[in-house]
């Protein structure tokens, strides 16, 4: 009986204790207060003690940031069961990577068969290569850009579509 008792204790001390591969990450936060900063275009909302912790809005831009932010990933192309495609506007894609060495890949959607235009513009707004100039089906596509032949800078991809156009930004660097 006095074996079976010492047996549970030592299990039960065992069970109370973190075991050597199990890793713990705390995590704390000190808040003061809130606070709502403001000035021309931009809000921006956090905590006192944690600044960057809430969302960043502006006229034009949105930015979430902080230690409890949420990452939210929208589908840019979703097919059905027969294959139709289900996504419901023209998408141009961030590169990837970015910033990059000598090539990025640069994605795009389409939701109706279009004339596609796909061009690589310097600073000075002059185009330096055209990717894709065709009319294109409806669907997913990705375009690898080789950059080797470029001098390192900001580059600017153009997607026109028909009568629609969406511009990104590429960072080249050597």
């Amino acid at each position: 009986m006095k074996l079976a008792i010492f047996i549970l204790f030592i299990l039960f001390i065992a069970s109370q204790m973190e075991l050597t591969a199990q890793y713990t990450i705390p995590s704390s936060v000190l808040g003061n207060g809130g606070t709502l900063i403001t000035g021309g275009a931009n809000n921006i909302n956090g905590t006192v003690g944690q600044p960057l912790i809430d969302i960043s809005t502006g006229t034009t831009n949105k930015v979430l940031s902080g230690f409890w932010n949420t990452i939210i990933i929208n589908a840019t192309g979703i097919n059905d069961e027969t294959g139709n495609n289900l996504f419901s506007e023209e998408h141009l894609g961030q590169n990837y990577p970015n910033p990059f060495n000598t090539s990025t890949t640069i994605s795009y959607d389409i939701t109706r068969i279009s004339r596609v235009n796909l061009s690589i513009f310097n600073v000075l707004g002059e185009k330096v290569v055209t990717l894709v100039n065709e009319t294109k089906q409806t669907g997913n596509y990705t375009m690898d850009w080789d950059a080797t032949n470029f001098q390192s800078g900001t580059y600017f991809c153009r997607l026109e579509i028909d009568d629609r156009a969406e511009t990104s930004v590429l960072n080249l660097f050597r």
